[in-house]
């Protein structure tokens, strides 16, 4: 169940790394305990404010995982299975090594997944889906659409997309 929530989390709220194994169980639940639609994250990296959202399906993994693991509002959503004492959180290397394990039950190559391959992974699709780079600079809170176009590799698509077309 946990596995599955962090999987969620992880691709719906675009977050790093660093932001998403911080969360806690008051951060995405209101004052009746019920996992909210949206959360207002205070960025590690940036020191700002990022709204983002929670899909009904990630909702419902996350109210999962905090029933089953009773969780408390103060305690973080992301601890070892076994809730381990010496740590608070998941560290950023059990995240990798997760995320390494699911890229191999999906059959994918888990050289070529990572913790930043999740977050780039429904910035990426939204991309491919609509061509607004923009709107992707705002999810991914970059400052620059030049490091948005960087990191979905746009540019590359693009060029590549263009040498197909071209026939001589």
């Amino acid at each position: 169940m946990r596995d599955v929530a962090l999987l969620n989390v992880g691709i719906d709220t675009m977050l790093r790394a660093s932001d998403l194994l911080r969360l806690t169980t008051s951060d995405v639940t209101d004052h009746n305990g019920d996992v909210v639609s949206a959360i207002n994250i205070r960025q590690k990296k940036t020191n700002r404010g990022h709204l983002v959202t929670l899909s009904t399906e990630t909702q419902d993994s996350l109210a999962d995982w905090i029933l089953h693991s009773g969780k408390k509002s103060e305690d973080f959503l992301w601890t070892s299975i076994g809730n381990r004492k010496t740590r608070p959180h998941l560290t950023r290397e059990q995240y990798a090594n997760l995320v390494k394990q699911w890229a191999y039950l999906a059959r994918l190559d888990p050289k070529r997944h990572s913790t930043h391959s999740m977050r780039r992974t429904k910035s990426a699709v939204i991309y491919d889906k609509t061509q607004n780079l923009a709107a992707c600079q705002h999810l991914l809170e970059h400052k620059s659409i030049g490091s948005t176009a960087h990191y979905l590799g746009v540019d590359q698509r693009r060029a590549l997309d263009l040498a197909k077309r071209i026939k001589i």
